[in-house]
């Protein structure tokens, strides 16, 4: 009976719904990417076009599954589930549109991200799946027509780029949601050069990574030789790669998924491992085990001790470039061997897990970080081991999560919170942290300010309702302080920053919202002051009107207003922002123009923007000076296997006489890229 009820709504509701999905939409990038970060946007993309490529059956989801798409509730997901196993499996995607909990808006954003397909994912007939399965090959080519200060002949052997000025990147893969995935990618960077030197991370490329994994094969839950990452917990022991951290959504992505082992496909040069890991299930007993040698980039120094030279290291770089002589000496300098184990017990009913996380990691060299007062309590040294414990208990329409790590040294972390329906229409969180000053964990991603978890503690509310269809609001509120001294702040400090989206949906064409957002943060004065290093108070604001409209099948608009306002060293400064963008789908090519226009005083009112990006790929740049942004993007095929994605954008600043800084620096007033990308199916 209840299949076929759920089957006369499907057919009822076909046309309400779009099937065919070719891009993700940009609605969704810009509610759940970082209000303001400069960190991790190529990892946050690349996990969520891995997605979109692979979208999530069904019927094999898991709730941790679900969790990581970072686009449902509790309540929508434990109504996602609970209709799998009222009706024994899913026939069609359409059938989310008879779950209570989830209304048509939420429906269309998880569309492009879930399928319902039937397939074998046994070890039998794996090799046979693998030689059938489609293979994605994709060629990029990037460059910036300026002719850049490090490329010339008068720049100093130091600063001078030793490659070509352009960038080219690779990337084969071939993957089956929850069988198996096989892929590599390789990465030469403007200035860079090609080089065959495996002691230096050099496959020709400056940068490679590959991968094998195979995943659900009886009691094998996952198994990755190669580039992977590891997510367990609220991520204080394990958190590499993709976290959202503060967004728009404001409950997105706070608490952590716990995703476990992923395989590594983002060109990032830093935060992952390699070697090889594995998890087995037994029952509810899910063991991982897991070990890798990595080499990293460091600066290496050598201390005069009883007339022997012993070397040590203090700093560890993570940008990944390796333009100049002093680049390509860091490169690989170090090595840092991990090894360790994630024990996580469920229950029969899925709503209680508890979980132990242990790492050990070694260096080559000593660790040893030039004495400054605000990193009295770095690590040093060569060997650090962190351990912690993890839970998470669903009671109905609430979520309580917690994770408590200690590192050595004697830190102690912990981070903790309650996600909860209030309603159908209302999700509440609240989240607590404290990070101890010398708590060290290489890998950990947990929920925070800093970029690291120490030296912080701190509160999170955040809420989001949906009165109807129409209306929805999200807010958060986060407020924090920095016990011990940070960079670039000489004395104990405080915080917080809000967030308010308000979005208005007359239509299925049209959506207009405004966003405003605030940062209180204590920072060094550069002012005259008889203290030597004072601390003030600065404030920056941004406050973004935007409307997206559906023309018609074949053009979409969308238009933002933005303000930002600073205030820093008792300076107050403005930035103002236009931006127009036109989409248009054609039935042989798809064209994405925008233009944009900028009056920003200084950098502190910079304006993090998206803007498409060659397939499906989004970047998010930062608009600053007075001037003007514009691009086109063309999209279409040449073959019926392969398609192409080019390009073209520049600013121009006209009151000024150069762009860049340092080796970056170019003459003129205008700095612009173009971007040639081939995408080639086979199979």
């Amino acid at each position: 009976m209840i299949r076929t009820a759920t089957f006369c709504i499907i057919l009822l509701g076909v046309s309400t719904l779009s099937f065919a999905q070719d891009e993700i939409p940009e609605v969704m990038l810009n509610e759940l990417t970082p209000a303001a970060s400069e960190d991790e946007q190529e990892a946050i993309f690349n996990n969520i076009i891995d997605i979109f490529q692979e979208p999530l059956d069904l019927n094999k989801a898991e709730w941790e599954d679900l969790q990581k798409l970072n686009l449902l509730s509790e309540q929508q997901i434990e109504g996602i589930l609970r209709h799998k196993i009222m009706t024994g499996r899913y026939e069609s995607i359409y059938e989310l549109q008879v779950i209570e909990e989830l209304d048509l808006f939420t429906i269309k954003k998880i569309l492009p991200f879930v399928t319902v397909i039937s397939s074998d994912n046994s070890w039998n007939g794996l090799l046979e799946r693998i030689y059938k399965n489609p293979v994605d090959f994709i060629i990029k080519y990037e460059r910036s027509p300026e002719n850049k200060k490090g490329y010339s002949s008068y720049a100093s052997e130091s600063t001078k780029y030793l490659g070509k000025p352009y960038k080219t990147y690779i990337r084969i893969k071939s993957s089956k949601a929850k069988d198996f995935s096989i892929g590599l990618i390789a990465e030469k960077d403007p200035g860079e050069i090609y080089k065959w030197n495996p002691d230096k991370n050099y496959y020709l490329f400056d940068f490679a990574s590959c991968h094998f994994g195979v995943y659900n094969k009886g009691k094998l839950k996952s198994l990755i030789v190669g580039d992977y990452k590891l997510q367990a917990g609220q991520g204080l022991v394990f958190g590499s790669g993709y976290y959202l951290g503060k967004n728009a959504e404001a409950i997105s992505g706070i608490k952590r998924a716990g995703s476990g082992i992923l395989p590594n496909t983002s060109v990032t040069e830093s935060g992952f491992l390699r070697g090889t890991a594995a998890s087995f299930t037994f029952k509810r007993i899910t063991v991982t085990g897991f070990y890798s040698s990595i080499n990293k980039d460091a600066s290496i120094n050598t201390a005069e001790s009883d007339s022997l030279a012993d070397e040590y290291f203090s700093t560890v770089y993570t940008t990944g470039y390796h333009r100049t002589t002093s680049e390509i000496d860091k490169k690989a300098a170090i090595n840092q061997r991990d090894a360790g184990f994630i024990v996580t017990f469920q229950n029969k009913i899925q709503n209680l897990n508890i979980g132990l996380n242990f790492i050990n990691s070694h260096f080559s060299k000593s660790f040893e970080k030039n004495a400054s007062i605000y990193n009295s309590f770095d690590f040093r040294g060569q060997d650090n081991t962190c351990y912690g414990i993890e839970a998470g208990y669903r009671f109905y329409n609430v979520s309580m999560f917690s994770e408590a790590a200690f590192s050595g040294g004697g830190g102690k972390a912990l981070v903790g919170g309650v996600l909860a329906s209030l309603h159908k229409k209302i999700d509440f969180l609240f989240l607590i942290r404290r990070y101890d000053k010398n708590f060290y964990s290489f890998y950990g991603r947990a929920f925070g300010e800093n970029t690291t978890n120490k030296n912080e503690t701190g509160l999170y509310w955040g809420i989001k309702i949906t009165p109807n269809k129409k209306y929805s609001l999200s807010a958060y509120f986060d407020t924090y302080t920095f016990p011990w001294l940070k960079y670039r702040t000489y004395e104990p400090s405080r915080g917080n920053d809000f967030n308010i989206r308000f979005s208005y949906q007359p239509s299925k064409t049209t959506l207009a919202y405004i966003q405003i957002r605030k940062a209180i943060q204590e920072q060094n004065s550069s002012g005259t002051y008889n203290i030597t290093y004072a601390t003030e108070t600065s404030v920056s604001e941004m406050r973004t009107l935007g409307l997206d409209f559906k023309a018609n099948e074949l053009i979409s608009l969308s238009t933002k207003i933005i303000q930002t306002k600073s205030r820093k060293n008792n300076l107050n400064t403005d930035g103002y922002f236009l931006i127009q963008d036109i989409n248009v789908h054609l039935r042989v090519i798809k064209f994405s123009l925008r233009y944009a226009l900028s009056d920003a005083e200084n950098y502190d009112n910079r304006a993090y923007v998206f803007e498409k990006d060659v397939l499906m790929g989004y970047t998010l740049p930062a608009y600053y000076g007075k001037g003007s942004r514009a691009y086109l993007v063309l999209h279409g095929k040449l073959l019926k296997h392969l398609g192409y994605w080019i390009k073209y954008g520049y600013y121009i600043y006209p009151f000024m006489d150069m762009t860049g800084t340092g080796s970056e620096e170019s003459q003129g007033n205008i700095r612009s890229e173009i971007k040639i990308q081939l995408r080639y199916t086979l199979g």
